[in-house]
């Protein structure tokens, strides 16, 4: 059980920092919601991600 929240926990971290990273369009492609990518970008991103 321990193992399966720490590898949750870093796949989490790891979308973290490559969507603070850079490639924006990309990765919001594969993360976000078109409506959500439309001119705001990463900021956005970041703030649903932190919900989630």
């Amino acid at each position: 059980m321990a193992n399966q929240t720490t590898n949750s926990t870093s796949k989490h971290h790891e979308v973290l920092n490559i969507v603070k990273g850079s490639t924006n369009s990309q990765i919001q492609g594969h993360f976000s919601p078109s409506k959500n990518i439309d001119r705001r970008g990463v900021k956005t991103q970041g703030k649903e991600y932190g919900e989630i």
